[in-house]
Parts: C-alpha cells; sequence; structure tokens
C-alpha cells in the first residue's frame, strides 16, 4: 500500500533524513510461520540507505553460526518519511521471492541457508555495517529467546524496553502480529524509545523542541491494521486508476533496439530488458529508457527461420529466458553485458507444437512458485500457465491452458501476458492471482483473473500509431509497454502508474492526526 505524504504531513513536521543510530527503528510485528516481520520508523530515512538483517547470534565481536545467512535491504530511491511502516516477506524463500513492501531485499554475502525465523530461541537484529557478518551500529532487534535477558540483546549493546524487543514464543498464523513488549520502557526522557506494536502505542520525546510526539507511531500502529484490512479486499489493481506518465524513445543499437516486441523487468537490478521481433539480442534499460547495455544472440536454432523473438521473462540473478514465437520454444540463458549467447546451444523446453506466425507473443515468470504463464496470439488464442524444465536436450512443459480464451477474452488477438504476484500491495491478496493481457488488435490492456473474468481495462487506442507489443510490472506496480518502430525513427517505452486516491491508511494517519492536536490541547491546558 502507498503511503500517504499528505497525512504524513498533517501529523507533524518530518525531520531532515539523516543518517540511522540505535534506537530510529523498532520492531511492529513477526511472524514465524510464513517468516517475516514489519518495522516502523521514528525518523525520515534517507534514499539508498542500506540496513542488514541477521538472526545470527552475536556474541559481542562476531556473529557466530555459520549456518546462518544475512539480507540486506536497500531502501529505495525516495526518502522513507519517519512514521512508515515497512513489511518484509517470505525471507525464507528463493532469493527471487524475498522482499519488502519498500526497497529491495536480497541475500547479503556468503553464509548458510538457514534464514527461517523461529518463535521461539531467535533474535533478529537490525544494523548498520559494511556487510551481513561486520555490523557497525545495531539498530534494534527482536527476541523470542525464553530468557528475557537475553545475551543476544545485551552483547548488541542494546536494552529490552528501550530500543529492543521480546516477544517469547508469540506468533500467528496467517499474517503479521504485534504483541505489546513485556518490558516498560525506559523511564529516562533521553532514552525513551518506543516500541511500537498492533495495540499499543507508546510516546517518544524530542529533545530538540520538548513536545511529545507520538503521532507517528499511533498513525503506524493505525497503518498496520488498516493495511492488513485493506490488503484483505483487494481483488484488482484498477486499471482504471492508471495514466500514462512516461514517453520515452529506445536506442535503435544498429537495428537491435527496433521492433520492440516483449519487455520484462529486473527487480534485483531495478532496471528494463526488452527485445525485438527480429531476434538479433536483447538490451538492458533504465526504468526512462536510457541503454544500460546489451547481449547479441549469435545462433538461433536451425528450425528458427524467422528467429521470431516475441516473448520474454526474468527469473532473477540475470537469467533470462526468450521464447520463439512459430517454434513455441523458451530457452533459458544468463545475461551478459557485451556479450552474445548461442540460442542453439542454450537450455530450452517446447511449449507447443511448431506452428505459423501465430504462436507463442508472451512469457511472464510468477516469482512465487516457480511456475510461468504464455500467451498463444490466435487461431486459436491460449492463455497457458504451469511449469517449466531447462535443458540442453529440451526440458518438459506442464503448460495448460487455464481457460478458452476465444470465447472468454473477446479479444481480437494476445501479444503478452504479466503475473502480478511480484506487486508487493498485492502480496496475500486476491489480485496477486491476476494477470496483465495485453492485445495489440483490440489496443487494450486488460486484468483478468485465472478464470479470464475481464477485471478492469486500459484502453490505448489513443496513445501511439506504433505496434504495443509488450507489457511488464515492477514491484511498485508500475506497468511499461513497449511499441515497435512501426515506420517511425525508434521503438518506444510507456511508462503507466496508478493516480493517488484515497486508501485505507490515508484515513488512519489523519484520525492519528486529529489525535495529537488533542492531546497537545490537553497537554497546553494541563501548562
Amino acid at each position: 500500500m502507498k503511503k500517504s505524504v499528505f497525512a504524513l504531513a498533517l501529523l507533524a513536521a518530518s525531520a531532515q533524513a539523516q543518517a540511522l543510530t540505535t534506537g530510529d527503528m523498532a520492531f511492529t510485528s513477526f511472524n514465524a510461520d510464513n517468516d517475516g516481520w514489519a518495522m516502523v520508523t521514528f525518523v525520515d530515512i534517507a534514499a539508498n540507505t542500506t540496513v542488514y538483517f541477521s538472526d545470527n547470534e552475536w556474541n559481542g565481536t562476531a556473529f557466530v553460526d555459520a549456518n546462518e545467512h544475512a539480507l540486506s535491504w536497500n531502501t529505495g530511491t525516495a526518502t522513507i518519511a519517519a512514521g512508515s511502516v515497512v513489511v518484509f516477506t517470505e525471507i525464507d524463500a528463493a532469493p527471487e521471492v524475498i522482499r519488502a513492501s519498500v526497497g529491495t531485499l536480497a541475500l547479503a554475502g556468503s553464509g548458510g541457508t538457514n534464514l527461517g525465523f523461529a518463535k521461539s530461541n531467535e533474535t533478529v537484529y537490525a544494523f548498520l555495517g559494511s556487510s551481513g557478518v561486520a555490523p557497525t551500529t545495531f539498530l534494534t532487534a527482536l527476541t523470542t529467546e525464553n530468557d528475557s535477558a537475553s545475551a543476544n540483546i545485551t552483547n548488541a549493546g542494546l536494552t529490552i524496553g528501550v530500543n529492543a524487543r521480546h516477544d517469547a514464543g508469540r506468533s500467528g498464523s496467517g499474517g503479521l502480529h504485534g504483541t505489546p513488549p513485556q518490558q516498560p520502557l525506559s523511564r529516562n526522557p533521553t532514552a525513551r524509545r518506543p516500541l511500537a506494536s498492533g495495540r499499543r502505542v507508546f510516546l517518544k520525546e524530542t529533545l530538540m523542541n520538548k513536545t511529545l510526539i507520538f503521532s507517528r507511531v499511533f498513525a503506524a500502529a493505525l497503518l498496520t491494521m488498516a493495511s492488513v484490512q485493506a490488503q484483505a479486499d483487494v481483488n484488482s489493481i484498477n486499471l482504471g486508476n492508471y495514466a500514462v506518465t512516461g514517453n520515452y524513445a529506445l536506442d535503435t543499437l544498429n537495428d537491435m533496439g527496433l521492433e520492440a516486441s516483449a519487455v520484462t523487468y529486473a527487480r534485483d537490478r531495478n532496471s528494463l530488458f526488452f527485445i525485438g521481433d527480429e531476434g538479433m539480442g536483447v538490451v538492458e534499460i533504465s526504468l526512462t529508457g536510457q541503454t544500460l547495455g546489451t547481449m547479441r544472440f549469435s545462433n538461433w536454432p536451425a528450425a528458427s527461420t524467422n528467429n521470431d523473438a516475441e516473448g520474454l521473462a526474468y527469473l532473477g540473478g540475470g537469467v533470462l529466458v526468450v521464447t520463439e514465437e512459430r517454434l513455441q520454444d523458451a530457452y533459458r540463458f544468463d545475461y551478459v553485458a557485451g556479450g552474445s549467447v548461442a540460442l542453439a546451444n542454450a537450455a530450452y523446453v517446447s511449449i507447443g507444437a511448431t506452428v505459423g506466425n501465430v504462436g507463442i507473443e508472451g512469457i511472464s515468470y510468477d516469482p512465487r512458485n516457480g511456475s510461468f504463464v504464455s500467451v498463444k496470439q490466435d487461431n486459436p488464442q491460449a492463455v497457458l500457465a504451469g511449469n517449466l524444465t531447462f535443458t540442453p536436450a529440451g526440458g518438459v512443459s506442464s503448460m495448460t491452458a487455464l481457460f478458452n480464451a476465444d470465447s472468454v477474452l473477446g479479444l481480437a488477438s494476445l501479444s503478452d501476458v504479466q503475473t502480478l504476484s511480484p506487486v508487493d500491495a498485492l502480496a496475500g491478496t486476491a489480485a496477486a492471482d491476476n494477470l496483465l493481457i495485453l492485445s495489440l488488435d483490440s489496443k487494450k490492456l486488460v486484468e483478468i483473473d485465472r478464470s479470464g473474468a475481464i477485471l478492469s481495462t486500459f484502453d490505448f487506442s489513443g496513445l501511439t500509431t506504433q505496434a504495443i507489443e509488450g507489457v511488464t510490472v515492477d514491484h511498485n506496480g508500475t506497468i511499461y509497454l513497449v511499441a515497435e518502430d512501426s515506420g517511425t525513427p525508434s521503438s518506444r517505452l510507456f511508462v503507466l502508474s496508478a493516480a493517488p486516491v484515497p486508501e485505507a491508511e490515508t484515513w488512519a494517519m489523519m484520525l492519528a492526526g486529529l489525535g495529537l492536536v488533542g492531546f497537545r490541547a490537553r497537554r497546553r491546558k494541563a501548562v
């Protein structure tokens, strides 16, 4: 869910973003069943700040368990406002699945593979440092150790009830759960650091202006509850709320950049890849269309007489899958900027029998379970879903049709597909299962569920005369379309963004602002 800057302004003037220090963040909730937690920040966090997490035991000088791993969180390109709640989920899943609701979460360095978070005898730290094993400043910690005076906390220079939290054996199923700290906060005003929870909020004293500002924590608690309820009700991203916010020409690159036919988002690189249907290679670009690198296709299989590259999916870690429309084959390869790949020698899998110019037009990867969705253009149209294995001799496909696309969708053709599961705000909602289907001939982008029911539509008939053939989405829900040059000098990238609409958390933070007004009035009267 998108945080409201307007509501935060109503609560209190934000402090200037500055380097984090101990106690500037706190755990609001955790879940040991689904391996995740949520945190609130008490200060503005500067853009591109890196925070590390580890559930390794700290003995005062080093982490001691070689089987544990660490995670790094880059906060992203924008300042995170004080009072914001950030949710971290699926930390025990594959590297391409772990995620943060704001910024990017990734594995940090080498180590074991035990990323799970237990509801007993476990401690997780948030810290600054030069790496996931070299902390310089412990920000906060959460422990489920049975001993409330855990050495894991004191060894890190933290104190339960001041800048660390103790929740022995407390975790719920199906979501993030918060509980009040068992220990009271420090009575020393200069050391008072509140630990937020879903049910109780505490006061933080700012020594700068001697004003008690509890609104940010109160808003964070309300925001957590409102977001949980709002997520339960989400079944569509509502394309009707989207508008074009970017329009960029793509480099021709000696014709490699022409005839753009597919695009995919690389979360761990925060970039896009696209291909042209002449099959010359793949291009990496920024989110605003600047070329970052290229990789040439040096040799297609002999059976590919047209080298008709029409589908592209990013799997994570630099791994891409490209599909050939007529052979209906998918090829997996590792991207190397400036390099080349002989697709004839790449691991591949056949999704269907060889057809004419009506075969596979798009493919998308579902990071939740490693499955794929693809679309066949026409005669007949098809939306397929299932698993793919890739081997040099030809892997195995379990892709099957989800429904009768010709009769259900009512579209003139199918040009590309994108799963919505990568969108962070949709995690755990019905909408995460939805698909975006692009139809060049109908000049529409439609959102459908897995039974083919159309939930929302974006009409791009007036957007351009160029043929829009590719679609992808990033973790923030921003949509990217690519169009062929179609007789113009260059292919193009179009960016669609959702217009801001009032959400549950907006009202929650406004209520917190009203609470602040009442609290300060009461305090002034008492004085």
